[in-house]
Parts: structure tokens; C-alpha cells; sequence
């Protein structure tokens, strides 16, 4: 079967990018004819490693609407047996391939509503979300990646999405690549609280700022990259406690889940939060506010927090920094993830869901 993926842009480490390659990955693997139609590609800043031996995304470039149209194009000089729109603006031209070829299967992975996230108005925007609506109502097959997200989809757009939530690496399978290959590695403090996140203000930063005030001192090790790095890099210098590490790797992001006694998890209104469950599967608790997506996949008291007001937060932080590991079930936390957020799971049911459009049976 000729499957075509239409994704916005392939030039970062986002989990949303890492599940659409991982998905791709494995209908390769099952013997399916894939190709994959981005804006851009930059192999060095996003999972490339995921992509197996001699596939390559098709980079058409342009701006939104250009490259929306040159998608279109694309698509009617060789009309696939399946196209799956993956993020926004994708769900554009694919709706429209669907109207010129109404025989053809559609799906949309719709891991945000952009529209409810960031609201415009005006009249050209009203006719833009009601050509936004009416192409998407028209998709064979919608899925979210979490209740969160069906929530909003259902208010936005109507009808009921199917729900797969994100998959996941496991502690134990990334393990053997850990090295000691940074200087950081060996001088972690004994216990830390670990805020790892791609840097961007809308993830709640303003917070991590509050948090290292109220817990006066206690040790805050910061990683990851984005926009705002810059302000938790000052943040570091002025703040007692807290450590800001850059951008990490793979290994070094799981090396850091292990050691840390806590996870911070910031954002108010994620729609799931994959870093949360890559810290719960590496054995290491999770404090997330009791909002969006962290209150699908935390066990409150179990393998985390879920906090109502920012006292209660910090007061948790508290609590798991310190309490010991040895009392921690780990059927809450590698088990749990294993059984429910795996990557292999994950891929498993997208892969399913997708053929089953032209009626292929599920995987036994």
C-alpha cells in the first residue's frame, strides 16, 4: 500500500516529530510503500536516527500557503492509497486532495487545536476556521493524543476523534547507550529536582523562577533548548540552587530522569506531556500542575503530584525530594508506562488505525 505523510516542518526535536517518524518506521517495517512531504528538513536537530537506512523526506519549501499548495500539487500527480495529514497547517492540503479525490483515505493526527490555543479575529479569520472545519469533518479518521485533546477537538470541530496517546522510550532500553560523555554527568548533586523542556515561555517558565524562591537553595538542575534559553541561563546566575545544563542527547536526557530524586513538569495546559511519562518509565515520580494532559497519565501519590495552586506544588516538590526510591512500587512507574505508553504499543495502534482505513486487519 502507497502511504503519504504531510508534516509542516521536520527540523526539531519535538514529540510530536519523533512519533510521526517512529509511526512511519514502522509501516516501512510491515512492508508499505511510505514517502513523507515536509517543508523542511534539517537532519542534525531532529530524531534523523529514527529515519531507517535510504528513506528521505521530500522538502517542499515555501511559506504556509505556498507550501500548502505545492503539497497539493504533490498529491495529484501521484494520488496515494492513504494520505495522513500529521500537525497544522497539514490538515489543508489533504482536506482539499480529499475533495478533488473524494475515493481517497484521509487521516489527521492532531496532536494541539491550534485554533483554541491561539484564538484570532476578524472576518477573514472566522472564513478561515470554517474552511478549517469543514475540510477536517471530512477525514476518515481523527486522532488526538490524549482525552485533553479529544476535549478540545470535540468543541472545536465536532464529532468524536479516536484516542492514541504518545508512546514512549523505556529507561531500560536506552540504558546501554548512556556514557559518561559529558562533564555534568558525574558532579549531579545526590538529590535534585529536574525541570527538562524545550525553553519556550508559553511552557510556564515564569514558574520555575517561583519555585526556586520558595525552595531556597534546594538543587534545581534545568536542561534542554529553546526561544527562552537565554532567560533560565540568567535565571542560573542569579538564582541559588539552580543549574542549567543546555541542550542535552538521549542518553543524557534518561541519564537525568534516573538520578533525579523529582520531576518538575511546568505547563498548565499541555495536551499530554511526553516527558512525563519518559520520567515515570526511568522510575523517577512526576510533580505537574492538575490540569491537561499530566492528569491522563500521573497516579497521583503513586508515581507523582497533581497539584490545584502553586503552594501545593512546591510543597510536593518537597515531599518526593524527600522521600527514597526504596519504597517506590515499580509496577507504578516502568510497568505502568510499559503497559500503557510504550513506544511499541503507540505504533501498534497508529498503524492499525491507519490501514484499517482500507480495510487491513489490526496486527494480531
Amino acid at each position: 500500500m502507497r502511504l503519504t505523510f504531510v508534516h509542516p516542518n521536520l527540523a526539531e526535536r519535538g514529540g510530536a516529530e519523533r512519533k510521526m517518524l517512529l509511526i512511519i518506521a514502522e509501516l516501512l517495517r510491515r512492508g508499505h510503500d511510505v514517502q513523507l512531504l515536509v517543508n523542511r528538513f534539517v537532519p542534525e536537530t531532529t530524531f534523523h536516527e529514527l529515519l531507517p537506512d535510504g528513506f528521505a523526506p521530500t522538502v517542499l519549501p515555501g511559506r504556509k500557503p505556498v507550501w500548502c499548495a505545492r503539497v497539493l500539487a504533490h498529491l495529484l500527480r501521484t494520488p496515494p492509497d492513504v494520505t495522513v495529514a500529521h500537525n497544522h497547517p497539514a490538515q489543508f492540503p489533504v482536506g482539499l486532495f480529499g475533495l478533488l479525490h473524494p475515493e481517497s483515505a484521509r487521516a489527521w493526527i492532531c496532536n494541539e487545536v491550534m485554533p483554541m490555543l491561539a484564538p484570532r479575529n476578524g472576518m477573514a479569520w472566522k472564513a478561515f476556521y470554517a474552511v478549517d472545519k469543514a475540510l477536517v469533518r471530512r477525514f476518515g479518521r481523527c486522532i488526538v493524543n490524549s482525552g485533553f485533546t479529544a476535549e478540545s477537538f470535540r468543541s472545536w470541530y465536532g464529532g468524536e476523534p479516536e484516542r492514541i496517546y504518545s508512546g514512549v522510550q523505556l529507561y531500560e532500553e536506552i540504558a546501554p547507550t548512556i556514557t559518561d560523555d559529558a562533564p555534568w554527568m558525574g558532579g549531579l548533586p545526590e538529590r535534585f529536582i529536574l525541570v527538562l523542556s524545550r525553553l519556550e515561555h508559553h511552557k510556564n517558565l515564569r514558574f520555575l523562577e517561583t519555585m526556586a524562591e520558595a525552595l531556597a537553595g534546594l538543587p534545581i538542575v534545568v536542561a534542554g533548548r529553546g526561544h527562552d534559553q537565554d532567560y533560565v541561563a540568567d535565571l542560573a546566575q542569579r538564582m541559588p540552587g539552580v543549574t542549567y545544563l543546555g541542550g542535552v542527547s538521549e542518553p543524557q536526557k534518561f541519564h537525568l530522569y534516573r538520578k533525579a530524586s523529582v520531576f518538575a513538569f511546568l505547563p498548565t495546559a499541555e495536551p499530554l506531556g511526553v516527558t512525563t511519562m519518559e520520567a515515570i518509565g526511568a522510575g523517577t515520580p512526576v510533580v505537574a500542575f492538575n490540569s491537561g494532559g499530566p492528569r491522563e497519565v500521573i497516579l497521583d501519590g503513586r508515581n507523582g503530584s497533581l497539584c490545584d495552586t502553586e503552594d501545593a506544588y512546591i510543597a510536593a516538590l518537597r515531599q518526593w525530594l524527600g522521600a527514597g526510591a526504596a519504597a517506590r512500587d515499580a509496577e507504578d512507574f516502568e510497568g505502568y508506562i510499559r503497559k500503557n505508553f510504550s513506544n511499541a504499543v503507540m505504533v501498534r495502534r497508529f498503524a492499525d488505525c491507519i490501514l484499517g482505513l482500507r480495510g487491513v486487519p489490526a496486527s494480531p
